[in-house]
């Protein structure tokens, strides 16, 4: 075969092979791509044409998935998020920022007021992403939800993992204690873990130690062979019931599915809105006359009810 017509033969090979990977992953159960809005601003990662899909295949660019952890069947508040995490990922840094979002937060939208944390039970995802943006200034582009389950089965397969506890975490029921200082924990106790908010801090005691799960997890699962970290990737990112409760948009995830290299580079940086950055008060909010209490204790931004310029303002320096 002549050089220039190999060459060409190479070329038609290689876009056929993309032009059904693309096919087949905006056809993954759960995922969205749309054409619509393409000129939008409020849209940014839609592109334009085929053209541009193709030209920003192997581009990164930044990304904000977020991550809500639910407890699931058999608990308690089975759909309420006690975990709220926007993970942004900056290229250019190689860095994923995990930004805990307090789970007690009073928010509104144009129909109720309610806690963040409901946003799974009262089916408000979408209502959801738009108002993570308004509180963070950054615009998801799609969310996953994991339930206890996962996280257990996921911590075991990893082998465990290793943190260093701050502060000895207590059960009030059973009155265990895990001290303080280096813990292995196996996926049970990691579960109690992300769980238990018995400290002064309360839920941001609670959310520090879910970041450092997570973190630790990370580097577990780099630290893994090829083979085991693809068997992961069919047991939990491939398993139709994770995929069942994800929607990410492709566009903005196809470069890092077509370059696993990036992972490696990644480093984790916490950021946890506690009261220490005085962007949140605690505040009696008013119940109406029909419910079984007469208010609820919630968190609102300092600068006022719905007001996070603040916020916005803090993860724009904590970003830099």
């Amino acid at each position: 075969m002549k050089p220039a017509v190999k060459h060409i033969f190479w070329f038609l090979t290689g876009a056929f092979l993309l032009i059904i990977a693309f096919l087949f992953i905006s056809r993954l159960p759960a995922r969205q791509f749309s054409w619509e809005d393409q000129n939008s601003s409020e849209s940014p990662g839609r592109l334009e044409s085929i053209s541009d899909f193709f030209k920003n295949l192997f581009k990164p660019s930044e990304i904000n998935i977020l991550v809500l952890g639910r407890p699931g069947n058999g608990y308690q508040g089975e759909n309420l998020a006690d975990t709220l995490i926007l993970a942004h990922f900056n290229p250019d840094k190689e860095k994923v920022f995990l930004i805990s979002l307090p789970r007690d937060l009073w928010v509104a939208d144009n129909q109720e007021q309610y806690k963040l944390n409901e946003i799974i039970h009262k089916k408000k995802l979408p209502q959801a992403l738009e108002k993570i943006k308004e509180i963070t200034g950054l615009k998801p582009d799609g969310y996953l939800i994991i339930d206890l389950k996962m996280v257990q089965e996921i911590i075991d397969f990893l082998g465990g993992v290793e943190i260093v506890l701050d502060e000895p975490a207590v059960d009030w029921v059973t009155n265990f204690v895990m001290k303080a200082g280096p813990q292995h924990l196996s996926g049970e106790d990691a579960v109690w873990l992300i769980r238990n908010r018995y400290n002064p801090q309360g839920d941001f005691f609670r959310e520090k130690n879910q970041q450092k799960i997570i973190k630790s997890a990370f580097e577990k699962f780099l630290s893994l062979d090829n083979n085991r970290k693809e068997e992961f990737f069919k047991k939990f990112i491939l398993n139709p019931s994770f995929l069942a409760n994800a929607q990410l948009d492709v566009s903005s995830i196809s470069p890092y599915l077509f370059n696993s290299s990036l992972i490696e580079k990644v480093s984790l940086e916490s950021i946890v809105l506690d009261f220490s950055t005085k962007l949140f008060k605690t505040q009696e909010i008013p119940l109406p006359s029909s419910a079984t209490t007469t208010y609820i204790s919630a968190l609102v931004p300092s600068a006022g009810f719905e007001n996070y310029s603040q916020v916005r303002k803090y993860l724009q320096e904590r970003l830099k």
